[in-house]
């Protein structure tokens, strides 16, 4: 209890001493928006790709861990269950996707396509990873191959591990 009534005191001090038309110093804030990436596991992984296809004039690249692409779920949560997540029946429509990227593009849904051309992308799928399949992330990494160069983008589908983030 001490320490959290320390902690509300700090805080309240803390806030305090910077009003919210203030800036803070440059040298306590040092980003390089040029540099700004984004990451998630799993559903954090959908999410990340979700943020970095949307904003491609905020994030510059993607790391994405055990996660599926852009348009899966097609905005229903049965389809989501059903095809994005273990076993995949068939192949994924990246094809389908990525098209409907672009019309979303092209009516300002989503950000200029056009910015993800210098832009990274690591996706990441554990070969005993039973909870996400393997098809997601090819499929992931097949929609990355329409709108970047192979060599932007890595994909690592050789560690034997499960749904996890490997420390090793």
């Amino acid at each position: 209890m001490k320490k959290l009534s320390w902690l509300i005191a700090f805080a309240t001090v803390v806030s305090g001493s910077v009003s919210a038309s203030e800036t803070l110093p440059s040298s306590l804030i040092s980003l390089d928006p040029e540099k700004i990436t984004v990451a998630g596991m799993s559903a954090g992984a959908m999410m990340a790709h979700q943020l970095h296809i949307a904003y491609p004039d905020i994030f510059s690249g993607a790391a994405l861990l055990a996660g599926g692409p852009f348009g899966c779920a097609g905005g229903s949560l049965a389809t989501a269950m059903a095809r994005c997540m273990g076993k995949v029946e068939g192949n994924l429509p990246v094809d389908q996707f990525a098209g409907e990227i672009r019309a979303a593009a092209s009516t300002n849904q989503l950000g200029d396509l056009g910015q993800l051309s210098n832009d990274k992308v690591w996706v990441y799928h554990g070969t005993l990873d039973v909870i996400v399949a393997k098809e997601q992330t090819e499929a992931l990494v097949n929609l990355y191959e329409v709108f970047l160069d192979d060599d932007q983008i890595e994909y690592v589908d050789n560690v034997v591990a499960a749904h996890s983030f490997p420390t090793l």
